[in-house]
């Protein structure tokens, strides 16, 4: 199987295609965590989509990439500005 440009096994795209459904995952459980005022969610919130953002940079950056990484950068962005609200407890 060939996928990005180079051969890999069919337990390694199953390994792509879970991590690709849990991010999405983990990251509505977060905001769920946020909204009931965990602080804790807060701060793993702000490392989740700092690595997301990283991720994002350490990839051949196409049009797809970009926009991932303007709406991740605008969460982490929104996070930060409103970090009163959310630390107040």
């Amino acid at each position: 199987m060939s996928a990005g440009g180079g051969n890999l096994s069919s337990t390694m795209l199953a390994i792509i295609m879970l991590l690709m459904f849990l991010n999405p995952a983990v990251l509505i459980w977060i905001g769920w965590g946020i909204g009931e005022g965990y602080r804790l969610y807060y701060y793993f919130g702000l490392l989740v989509l700092a690595g997301n953002i990283f991720l994002t940079l350490t990839d051949e950056l196409g049009v797809f990439d970009l926009m991932t990484l303007i709406l991740v950068g605008g969460l982490l962005i929104f996070l930060i500005v409103t970090r009163s609200k959310h630390l107040t407890n």
